[in-house]
């Protein structure tokens, strides 16, 4: 995929990374027939709806797999980001919309350093201990983008997750990860000594 294109797009209260498979159920005619016209080969763009603005980037996806069919037409598929992609203008002539637009990947491609990714690491795992009781032990080794794969992991709010999309550096999009976990685990880590004080009727265990 490379230079402008015109892509279908399903615009949701959603922000999709490059690499993150999303379940998505579909059930409006228009989209129907978007899904029916792409198929598994031909992707369509994802941009995030806030309010009534639809944001000008977007991540292309693909449909991965049908997990169920449904009497009425409906389904439940999951699809896979693919690749960023920037609006430049919206055309007519399809039941659903579309637009064309323009991939692109990081401006800035400097060598990140591997002591911010492995913090960064570190944090999520720590994050997701204090969120959901257990670490989460993900291997992100041989991935291209560990910030993309750890915000697609992460709380993150539709503008946060908005802004990750859009930076231009996995060098940046680390720092900012590194900044929000930071501030979440410090959160997180004061709650749950506040609730274990609790627990103890308000004496600090020994």
């Amino acid at each position: 995929m490379s230079g402008r294109v015109i892509l279908p797009l399903f615009p949701l209260r959603l922000v999709v990374f490059p690499g993150e498979q999303v379940k998505l159920h579909i059930f409006e005619d228009r989209y129907k027939q978007l899904l029916k016209d792409c198929g598994k080969e031909k992707p369509f763009g994802i941009p995030c709806l806030f309010d009534e603005m639809i944001a000008q980037v977007g991540c292309a996806v693909l449909l991965d797999r049908i997990l169920e069919e449904y009497k009425d037409g409906s389904s439940d598929v999951v699809v896979r980001g693919i690749r960023r992609f920037r609006m430049e203008s919206e055309n007519a002539g399809k039941p659903y919309p579309t637009a064309t637009v323009e991939f692109f990947d990081d401006e800035n491609t400097e060598e990140v350093d591997p002591l911010l990714r492995q913090r960064v690491i570190t944090l999520f795992t720590k994050y997701s201990e204090l969120t959901s009781g257990s670490p989460q032990m993900r291997d992100f080794t041989d991935l291209p983008f560990v910030s993309f794969a750890v915000a697609s992991l992460t709380g993150l709010s539709l503008p946060e997750r908005q802004m990750i999309l859009e930076i231009g550096s996995e060098k940046e999009r680390l720092e900012s990860l590194d900044i929000f976990l930071t501030e979440s685990v410090t959160q997180l880590a004061a709650k749950e000594a506040v609730e274990d004080r609790v627990k103890t009727n308000g004496h600090f265990k020994h």
